[in-house]
């Protein structure tokens, strides 16, 4: 990326990207599973979400004052150094993990996969977990700080320091979601209930900032970071319904699950925004809120979805052919 002189190699600098980045994700989801067991899954997974939150922080304020020293390219010639660091001590400290699970061919891991993405178990969760980060990570990512100039009129200053505050909140929630699931399991609350509950509140959140509601920014943006990950409880929640060799599929899946809804926001708001005239070198205010509205829509559809009850579900998802 930081060597990109066209679009068309900055398009493979992406592609890149997100070709490693998910390949992160995925083995620290498996590497949480493997090491720990089902019940410390929620704290774990918030853990590891709650350190990769931290870059999420990097890209509001931390770079815009970065910026003002070095120039973008170099900024990404500075991460991929400390990236090679970080991969040279996984492999020099961390231990290996030997599982003894039987050996399977590619055919039968392909049926293990086409058995996950048939079950009623995972089809009654994805979709409103699909929603709810896809609508997180795509905003986050993209379009929170057009929102933030564009519609609440703040200076870019200000609106990259509202996104490093959203990293933040996201850390925090991360960290405490977990914390809570495990503390409310052990009163008989399930992960199910604890996670949706969480999506709920999310959705809350983007209501109120939709609204404009009479409350500081900062807590507005802060309750959209500090929900805006309960999401993840559902890894933990569905990796318990399956053998556990499929753990890192079952997983898989639904990142997979998440990082569509993300791309289908991403995408689609920019449709949307650019449907309308643009606005004094932004965006039609009408046009985030209009986008802002379908994707609490969608939210909800799913969410009605997420809270059909379970029985009956668990066991069409366990026998499925391992």
């Amino acid at each position: 990326m930081g060597q990109c002189a066209q679009f068309s190699t900055l398009l493979i600098g992406r592609l890149l990207l997100g070709i490693g980045t998910s390949a992160c994700l995925m083995a620290g989801l498996k590497a949480v599973v493997a090491w720990n067991p089902h019940d410390h899954l929620p704290v774990m997974n918030g853990a590891m979400y709650a350190i990769g939150g931290l870059g999420a922080v990097a890209t509001g304020t931390p770079i815009a004052w970065a910026l003002g020293l070095t120039t973008w390219r170099m900024l990404f010639v500075v991460v991929a150094a400390l990236i090679l660091l970080v991969v040279l001590a996984l492999f020099a400290l961390v231990p290996e993990k030997n599982e003894q699970h039987p050996k399977s061919t590619l055919r039968a891991q392909l049926h293990d996969i086409g058995g996950i993405f048939r079950s009623a178990i995972f089809w009654r969760t994805a979709p409103f977990v699909m929603a709810s980060q896809g609508v997180f990570l795509g905003v986050q990512g993209l379009w929170a700080g057009p929102y933030l100039q564009d519609v609440s009129r703040l200076p870019a200053v200000a609106s990259a320091n509202i996104v490093a505050l959203i990293g933040l909140a996201m850390v925090l929630g991360a960290v405490g979601s977990g914390w809570l699931a495990r503390r409310l399991q052990q009163r008989g609350i399930s992960l199910h209930i604890t996670a949706g509950a969480g999506m709920f509140l999310f959705m809350l959140a983007q209501l109120l900032i939709l609204l404009d509601v009479a409350l500081p920014m900062w807590m507005l943006w802060s309750m959209y970071g500090l929900f805006g990950t309960s999401g993840i409880l559902t890894y933990a929640a569905l990796v318990r319904e399956f053998p556990a060799h499929l753990a890192g599929r079952v997983s898989t899946g639904l990142t997979l699950a998440i990082f569509a809804g993300a791309f289908v926001v991403q995408y689609g708001f920019g449709l949307l925004l650019n449907t309308w005239p643009h606005a004094g070198g932004g965006y039609a205010v009408v046009a985030h809120q209009v986008s802002w509205a379908i994707s609490l829509g969608v939210q909800l559809v799913a969410g009605v979805w997420f809270c059909r009850p379970l029985r009956g579900l668990t066991a069409r998802a366990v026998s499925q052919p391992a």
